[in-house]
């Protein structure tokens, strides 16, 4: 199984190594700041949505199914979970977003809310289809792919994106 803390091992060091240069070539600290908590944060999303990674399928225990019939699992989790269950699901995948849409609000300065759904949408089909690609090289779906995550991922974008346009003008 390769293990969540590989991925941060593996992360650190790449960073170091682009902090090293970045310093090297004189680029400003603040650039350098920004940069470096885009690129945590883009290792703390692959560490959640990705990992554990397992090489064989006994390592998870059972496979996962999928769903492809938009609102289904948020419909179900309301009706039947717990409240922690609800909140972490739901929640977590509105929030996981939420930077992502901030760094784009911040970056790209002349993109209208309409023209914001491409790159929204980029985020949680990369993810999910991430997870999907993994578990066809591997022989087994350990990962839910859920059209749900592309909804509330895509709604977490959207916040951060405007949250992102407020704090730059």
């Amino acid at each position: 199984m390769i293990l969540r803390d590989d991925l941060f091992i593996v992360g650190a060091i790449i960073m170091a190594i682009g902090v090293a240069i970045a310093a090297a070539k004189k680029t400003p600290l603040k650039k350098i700041i920004f940069w470096g908590i885009a690129y945590c944060y883009l290792l703390a999303v692959i560490g959640v949505t990705l990992f554990p990674i397992p090489l064989i399928g006994s390592d998870m225990g059972y496979a996962i199914s999928a769903n492809f019939v938009p609102l289904k699992s948020i419909i179900l989790m309301l009706k039947y979970s717990s409240l922690y269950t609800i909140v972490t699901q739901i929640g977590g995948n509105v929030l996981i977003s939420v930077p992502y849409g901030f760094l784009l609000g911040v970056v790209i300065k002349k993109i209208k809310p309409a023209k914001f759904f491409a790159p929204a949408f980029a985020f949680p089909f990369v993810i999910e289809f991430s997870q999907l690609f993994i578990g066809m090289a591997i022989g087994y779906s350990y990962r839910s792919f859920d059209v749900d995550d592309f909804i509330l991922n895509i709604l977490g974008a959207y916040i951060g994106y405007f949250g992102g346009r407020v704090i730059r003008k």
